[in-house]
């Protein structure tokens, strides 16, 4: 799911768009985005690389300037020039970074994920042969501050959902993924909600799900 907070103050205005960008001596690409944006934070290219991203929290320095690569325009690098996962994360360590960022890279043929999270200053990765489950904080780094209950209660739910009750993970297929990116489930309250709630896996200010296959 792509969240945005600043949905919330500017609602019906941030118009969603799908760039097709064809890049000379580059991997053609899509990213999916909100008007003015220099490229996005998920996208796929013509190799059957795929990305999505989520902002860390739990991680940001709000005392510190850093220089680097916004992440949009790092995951554009990525999309652009990378033909393996391998090449991805070459770009992710040689790149200058700027703020805090967890990264899911996927490609079709390798049958494999990779869960990066990145800041400025080092580079985390955890290979994994089937799920990966993440929030907007930490899996990897050591948090800056205390991840909020709420945030708890959705990765709680989402392993549910992935891993099923009895433990057996049901097949995953489009219609289930695209329904667990729509959950609203409330595991605070112990029901599903008429509306998207701070604790379920659909948010107020979720702007788009996104399934790429």
């Amino acid at each position: 799911n792509e969240d945005w907070m600043l949905a919330l103050a500017l609602p019906g205005t941030l118009k969603r768009m799908a760039q097709v960008r064809f890049p000379e001596g580059g991997i053609p690409f899509l990213t999916l985005s909100t008007c003015g944006e220099l490229a996005g934070q998920n996208g796929i290219n013509a190799r059957g690389l795929a990305v999505s991203s989520t902002l860390l929290l739990d991680r940001i320095k709000r005392d510190e300037i850093s220089q680097g690569r916004v992440h949009p325009a790092l995951v554009k690098c990525i999309l652009e020039r990378a033909e393996s996962i391998d090449q991805a994360l070459e770009i992710i360590r040689e790149l200058p970074r700027n703020g805090a960022w967890s990264i899911c890279i996927s490609q079709y043929h390798a049958d494999r994920l990779c869960y990066v999270e990145y800041d400025p200053d080092s580079v985390e990765v955890r290979w994994a042969d089937d799920f990966v489950e993440s929030t907007n904080h930490c899996l990897l780094k050591a948090a800056l501050s205390e991840t909020p209950d709420q945030s708890c209660q959705r990765l709680d739910r989402l392993h549910e959902l992935l891993h099923g009750e009895n433990g057996t993970p049901p097949q995953v297929t489009l219609d289930h993924a695209q329904a667990i990116l729509r959950d609203r489930y409330d595991r605070s309250l112990g029901r599903v909600t008429r509306h998207p709630t701070k604790a379920t896996i659909r948010r107020p200010y979720t702007q788009a799900s996104l399934v790429m296959r």
